[in-house]
């Protein structure tokens, strides 16, 4: 497997033998790069198999600097994750791909190339046979730079074919080497497969693993070689089900823990992937769990009733993290509109956004936070959601691009700041002026607080509560245009 991989890597030009090419002894240690290797045992087949992976932060000692020390760490320019989840629910067609061998199709500079040398047996399947030293041609994946760089590439290849179509939903739809795209009509999305396909071949870069919510697409795709056959596809680290048009959450089964430490908590609610935050109501309780326990040290075996309390979280996180839902906001994407909900209580705050098309409406985005531990005024709370709501609902104008926008607050303290002109103290005068920046194009208005949603995240709810529950999941009734 390993000597294929090899001979592969080297055929295909992402790596040959060093130009000074040298043997060495089976316990040499030179090389800037090294490999990990192991071997594993594949029953079936009942043969040995050698897996290896480049190790970019290998150290020959620990005063010395690994490769990925001695490169620039400049941020790759990447799309927001979130602003490409929210677009990828709005249309009624949806379609995921991937560009394959990302990485590798972007070449080395000669003179960089030395550094990326690294030891590798002349006879994989002898442990003991001498070392040769390879080095790549290619980006190597995990490098500090190597995001950087690739995405630098696809911006420059995309600029240089602004003339086909898919140059600019590329642009806006890509992440890293993921593409999350959606169209209202079958025929936008049958063009799109054949202008990214040929724009991509340009650069000698080949899309695959397509999957579409289109069973007409997917015979296209299927007929071309490069459909994903799966049932379940992963998109930017949720799951789509692109025949049930569903999505869903990447399930980590949390255990029951005989002892149970601070550090246990965080580790097993930190796993719960929810880039959107929609099962705040139920996740929230971790985070209220972590704050009561600030000041208990992180390996001390916890009281029985903190215990009891995990326990009973921790079945609601597996419950919920088996939750679906459409991947679609509503069925028409015409004429929407956004409401975004605020609420506070004294442990945290937060605020929920709604998409509306017509008579129906679907949760889009929320976001909470914990409130400090120095304690604060519910106002002052209720203040602090509020510039969450605002920044909110600012993210969401320019991810889905619509201007239509409602606020609403249960706290007339806060509308009646927004709305004075009256001196406020330092704290109140400065979140009263981000807000009227950020939502000056906006409308304020009061929602009881029996009808805010955002009253669920707040105070967290269980999992019985949580699944099935409408005012959630699409807002409070009087929101749909028709009602």
């Amino acid at each position: 497997m390993a000597n294929s991989s090899i001979g592969e890597a080297t055929v295909s030009a992402h790596m040959k033998p060093s130009p000074s090419s040298v043997s060495f002894a089976s316990d040499g240690s030179i090389d800037p790069v090294k490999k990990k290797h192991a071997k594993t045992k594949n029953s079936e087949r009942n043969i040995t198999v050698m897996m290896f992976a480049v190790s970019v932060g290998c150290k020959q000692s620990p005063d010395q600097p690994s490769l990925n020390d001695c490169l620039e760490s400049t941020p790759p320019a990447l799309n927001d994750l979130t602003s490409i989840l929210l677009r990828f629910r709005l249309h009624r067609y949806a379609v995921s791909t991937d560009i394959e061998k990302a990485f590798l199709h972007v070449g080395l500079h000669e003179k960089d190339r030395d550094a990326t040398r690294f030891l590798w047996l002349s006879d994989p399947s002898d442990p003991e046979s001498p070392l040769r030293s390879y080095r790549f041609k290619t980006v190597l994946f995990g490098a500090t730079c190597s995001t950087f760089i690739l995405k630098a590439t696809l911006l420059k290849h995309l600029d240089e074919n602004k003339t086909n179509p898919a140059s600019l939903t590329l642009r806006e739809d890509l992440y890293v080497d993921n593409v999350l795209s959606r169209f209202s009509q079958q025929s936008e999305l049958v063009n799109y497969f054949r202008n990214t396909r040929a724009l991509m071949n340009r650069a000698s870069m080949n899309l695959r693993s397509w999957t579409f919510n289109s069973k007409t697409l997917r015979e296209i795709a299927a007929r071309e070689s490069v459909l994903d056959a799966d049932e379940v596809t992963k998109v930017l680290g949720m799951r789509w089900t692109p025949e049930e048009d569903t999505m869903s959450f990447m399930h980590r089964e949390i255990p029951t823990l005989h002892k149970l430490t601070k550090r246990d908590i965080l580790r097993y609610s930190s796993q719960i992937y929810d880039p959107l935050g929609l099962l705040s109501p139920v996740t929230v309780r971790a985070k209220l769990l972590l704050q009561k326990l600030d000041k208990v040290h992180w390996d001390v075996p916890l009281t029985l009733d903190v215990q009891e309390t995990w326990q009973q979280l921790a079945e609601d996180l597996n419950t919920v993290t088996n939750f679906s839902f459409p991947r679609q906001y509503c069925s028409s994407s015409s004429k929407m509109c956004l409401h975004v909900f605020v609420d506070a209580s004294i442990r945290s705050y937060g605020a929920a956004a709604y998409i509306v098309s017509e008579t129906e409406a679907s949760l889009a985005m929320p976001k909470n936070r914990i409130a400090p531990v120095r304690k604060m005024t519910l106002p002052q709370l209720e203040l602090m959601a509020a510039v969450i709501g605002a920044r909110l609902a600012t993210h969401l104008r320019k991810a889905l691009n619509i201007c239509d926008i409602t606020l609403w607050s249960d706290s007339q303290i806060v509308l009646n700041w927004l709305s004075t002109s009256k001196p406020f103290n330092r704290f109140v005068k400065n979140r009263v002026q981000e807000i009227h920046l950020l939502t000056e194009d906006y409308t304020w208005k009061y929602c009881p607080t029996d009808d805010n949603p955002a009253d669920l995240l707040t105070r967290g709810i269980p999992a019985s509560q949580f699944t099935n529950n409408t005012l959630w999941n699409n807002g409070p009734s009087w929101i749909r245009r028709n009602d």
